[in-house]
């Protein structure tokens, strides 16, 4: 069931998003909105990698 809601999410967050970016795209310009996409998508990576350390049990696990 998690899976199918994930596949949900996204399914419904990208047209939402093109609408959004594809807006401020075409007033701002299209390079600074594919940069900003990219700068938002690694931050989010790397705070969702940095929370996945916090919990001790996970350290005996996946700590190299």
């Amino acid at each position: 069931m998690a899976s199918l809601g994930t596949f949900v999410t996204g399914y419904l967050a990208r047209p939402v998003g093109g609408v959004v970016f594809g807006h401020f795209g075409d007033r701002l310009g299209r390079k600074r909105m594919l940069v900003l996409t990219m700068v938002v998508t690694g931050e989010v990576r790397r705070r969702w990698h940095s929370r996945s350390w916090e919990c001790p049990r996970c350290w005996r696990r996946c700590s190299p």
